[in-house]
C-alpha cells in the first residue's frame, strides 16, 4: 500500500486527491445499520428503554457510511427525542414528524423496520459498524499523514499516534462490553425466586387467572357482554374484588337497561366503577386511558378490568397491522401486571375453529389466556372454550 503512494524520487504524490484514497479502503456493513435504525425506531415507539439508552450511548452518526440517508434519519430521529415528550411518541407522531422533515425518511424507517432486533443482536450490529469507521478513520489518518509528511521521523510519531488512538478505542470497547454484561446479568431471576415460587392465584378457579391479560370473543350480538355483567354479580364482586367496566361500545340507556336486569345498579360507584364514551374517551393512545391506566397502577387492591371492546380502545390504530397491534396490546398488558385485565373481541366472518379472533396473530400472542364464545347449534347453549 506504502509504495503506491510515493514516487520514484521518494517523494510523496501531493496532487493525489485524499478523499479519492479515503474512498479506496472504505467498507461498510449496511444490514448492521439497518439494524441499528430498525431497532432504534422500535425503542422509541414501543418505549423499549434499555435498546434506546444502549443506542443512544454507544451509537455516532459518523458510523453510518453505507448511505447518507442512513446518517439523516439517525439525526432526525435525534431532533424526534429532543422534541417531542415521552408520552406523545407514538408511530403516529413519528411518521408526521418524519415526513415533514422529508418523506424519504419515513420511507427508510418503514424499510428498516423488519430489521429492528433484540439487544444482543443490536449490541454486535453495533460493534461492527464502530470498528468499520474506526478501521476508515485511522486509514484516514494514516494517508493524510503520509500526505502532509516528508520527513520519516514526523510520519513515524504520526503513525504511533493512530496506533494508541486504536489501543485506547478498543480497551474502552472491553470495558464496554464487560459493563454490559454486568448490567444484563443483573437483570436475571435468581434461583431463589423458582425455588421459593408461589402457586398461581386465581379470581375463579382454573377460569380467570390473576394478573393476566384475557381475551374473550364471539360473534356481535352473541352475550359476550351479557357474560361479564354475570362474572361482575356472580363471582368477582362476591369474593372481593372490585371492577372497573370501560364499555366504549354501548350507549349509557342500553348498558343501564343490562345493569337493572343483573342487579348491579347497587354496586355502582361502590364495587363497580363504570365508563362509557358519553363520558369518558377511552382509546390506547388518549389521555383519559393514561390518566385511569395511571390511577390503577398505583393501587394496592387488586382489580378486575373488563374493556369492551378491543376494537373500539383500538380506534386510530390498524389491527390488522402487526406493529399497531403490539402497541395496543402493550397498553393492556402493562395494566394486566398488576391486576387481571380482560377484553372482549369479535371473530371473523367466516369463524375458523383455531384461531376464533379478527385481526393480526399478535392480539393472540401478548395474551396468556383467549376464550372463543359460541353458541351450541343442538342445543342453543353458549359454550367457552380455551384456544
Amino acid at each position: 500500500m506504502m509504495k503506491g503512494i510515493y514516487n520514484g524520487n521518494g517523494k510523496v504524490r501531493k496532487h493525489q486527491e485524499k478523499e479519492e484514497l479515503k474512498f479506496r479502503f472504505k467498507k461498510t456493513d449496511e444490514s448492521a445499520e439497518r439494524c441499528i435504525l430498525g431497532s432504534f425506531i422500535e425503542a422509541i415507539v414501543e418505549n423499549k428503554q434499555e435498546i434506546l439508552n444502549y443506542i443512544l450511548k454507544n451509537v455516532k452518526k459518523e458510523y453510518f457510511l453505507a448511505q447518507d440517508v442512513h446518517k439523516r434519519l439517525w439525526s432526525a430521529l435525534n431532533e424526534y427525542l429532543l422534541t417531542t415528550p415521552e408520552e406523545e411518541r407514538n408511530e403516529f407522531t413519528l411518521k408526521n414528524f418524519l415526513r415533514s422533515r422529508d418523506e424519504d425518511l419515513w420511507n427508510l424507517a418503514v424499510a428498516v423496520e423488519g430489521d429492528a432486533s433484540p439487544l444482543s443482536v443490536v449490541e454486535s450490529a453495533i460493534k461492527s459498524v464502530k470498528n468499520i469507521y474506526l478501521v476508515n478513520s485511522i486509514l484516514s489518518e494514516i494517508l493524510q499523514g503520509t500526505t502532509s509528511y516528508e520527513n520519516a521521523k514526523e510520519l513515524y510519531e504520526k503513525l504511533k499516534e493512530v496506533e494508541e488512538k486504536l489501543e485506547e478505542e478498543l480497551k474502552e470497547e472491553k470495558e464496554d462490553a464487560k459493563s454490559v454484561k454486568e448490567k444484563a446479568l443483573s437483570l436475571r431471576t435468581l434461583k431463589d425466586a423458582f425455588l421459593n415460587r408461589k402457586e398461581r392465584e386465581y379470581v375463579i378457579p382454573e377460569f380467570i387467572p390473576k394478573k393476566t391479560l384475557i381475551g374473550i370473543s364471539a360473534k356481535p350480538s352473541s352475550g359476550k357482554s351479557l357474560l361479564m355483567l354475570m362474572l361482575i354479580k356472580k363471582y368477582f364482586i362476591p369474593a372481593g374484588y372490585k371492577v372497573v367496566l370501560l364499555d366504549m361500545d354501548n350507549l349509557t340507556d342500553t348498558l343501564g337497561e343490562r345493569l337493572h336486569k343483573v342487579g348491579l345498579i347497587d354496586e355502582l360507584d361502590q364495587n363497580l366503577f363504570v365508563f362509557t364514551r358519553e363520558t369518558a374517551d377511552i382509546k390506547a393512545n388518549s389521555n383519559d386511558w393514561k390518566l385511569i391506566k395511571e390511577w390503577l397502577l398505583n393501587e394496592d387492591e387488586h382489580y378486575i378490568v373488563i374493556l369492551d371492546t378491543l376494537k373500539d380502545f383500538a380506534t386510530g390504530y390498524d389491527l390488522n397491522s402487526d406493529t399497531d397491534a403490539g402497541i395496543v396490546m402493550e397498553e393492556l398488558k402493562a395494566l394486566a401486571s398488576k391486576h387481571t385485565v380482560i377484553f372482549l373481541h369479535h371473530v371473523r366472518k367466516q369463524e375458523d375453529e383455531n384461531n376464533p379472533y379478527k385481526n393480526s396473530t399478535t392480539i393472540n400472542e401478548k395474551c396468556e389466556v383467549f376464550y372463543h364464545l359460541k353458541k351450541d347449534p343442538q342445543t342453543g347453549v353458549l359454550k367457552l372454550r380455551a384456544f
